[in-house]
């Protein structure tokens, strides 16, 4: 299996995943290109750590479906904040970005699939209004900016006008800086008012998963193996336990030369409290091969239901297995029509 990043200096190398979504329908989302190399001289393998469970710090701010509104793909200057989970990569580290986490992120769509707007609270970061267009890698759904300095803000974000999302939206934002690397999984979009969901019946949501996963090795970039992960989601809402359960599978991980391995599938088990939920993550399935993580692998997760009846949702998890870790992001849709939940 070769990893995902190599020490492609300066590249903007960037190819398309295919990711499954309910109803027959497909969304594409391409990979960043990779972090640029380091010199470390007798470079050891990383510490790793786990990633932190995802947060919105200016929740408050999340728009507000409605039946008529707006959708993903209607909301020029509208500002979405973020639920995230950031990692933080330095040579020798990959940590859990609580700075940037707790100063929050938002996006606002300047024109939808032309052009976004990228905030993030920490300022060591440098993305304050950071205009982000096309990247000339030739992907649809990956934008870019210079921040100077030698540093680069990427947005990889599941494209609304292929995905059977109309209120969702997920993807990663990364920070390409000359001895540093950003990387944040995130869910946004129209939240459903709290009103709007249901307190009995059931749903069942079907989606698309994508995710990074992160191994020690003394050999790769900052004594890091990086590797790019998607799947299938597939989530039940219970409304009258207020119960939230899902399974991860189909994961895949994907190299430059397109060589492709199955990862772990993932089991999720939570809460719902009004529009939001949240609970762990733990592996049930352990492929033998370099990208996976081992049995031990647990984590979180958490998200939002999303449209005016409740009827998409998005979600950021995480697993750590002492060793490894991983954290990706969730969308997914009732495949009923009107109301999405069944007594």
């Amino acid at each position: 299996m070769t990893q995902l990043r190599k020490s492609m200096v300066g590249s903007s190398f960037a190819f398309a995943l295919s990711l499954s979504a309910c109803g027959g329908g497909t969304s594409s989302i391409g990979s960043m290109p990779p972090p640029p190399a380091t010199a470390t001289p007798a470079q050891t393998a990383a510490s790793i750590s786990a990633p932190a469970a995802a947060i919105a710090p200016n929740a408050n701010l999340f728009p507000l479906a409605s039946s008529g509104g707006p959708t993903t793909q209607s909301h020029p200057s509208t500002l979405f904040p973020l639920l995230q989970s950031v990692v933080s990569i330095a040579p020798g580290s990959v940590a859990a970005g609580t700075t940037t986490m707790s100063g929050g992120a938002s996006l606002t769509y300047s024109s939808p699939g032309n052009s976004y707007q990228l905030d993030v609270g920490n300022p060591a970061l440098g993305i304050s209004h950071a205009q982000l267009t096309p990247s000339p890698s030739g992907s649809a759904t990956v934008f870019q900016a210079d921040l100077g300095g030698g540093a680069t803000a990427f947005l990889d974000i599941v494209d609304p006008g292929t995905s059977n999302l109309s209120w969702t939206s997920y993807g990663f934002w990364d920070v390409h800086a000359a001895a540093s690397y950003t990387n944040a999984a995130f869910t946004t979009g129209y939240i459903a008012p709290d009103a709007a969901v249901p307190t009995s019946g059931t749903a069942t949501y079907h989606g698309s998963v994508i995710g990074e996963a992160f191994h020690p090795n003394a050999s790769g970039i900052d004594g890091v193996d990086f590797y790019q992960l998607s799947g299938d989601a597939s989530m039940e809402a219970n409304f009258g336990t207020g119960a939230i359960t899902g399974d991860l599978n189909n994961m895949i991980t994907r190299g430059f030369e397109g060589d492709t391995a199955a990862w772990n599938s993932v089991s999720l088990a939570g809460s719902i409290t009004g529009s939001r939920f949240s609970g762990t993550s733990a592996v049930t399935s352990t492929p033998a091969n370099s990208g996976s993580l081992n049995g031990a692998a647990k984590g979180t997760f958490g998200g939002r239901f999303y449209g005016p009846t409740a009827g998409e949702l998005g979600a950021v998890w995480t697993l750590y297995d002492g060793m490894s870790s991983a954290v990706g992001s969730i969308g997914a849709t009732t495949s009923s029509t009107g109301s999405p939940w069944k007594h």
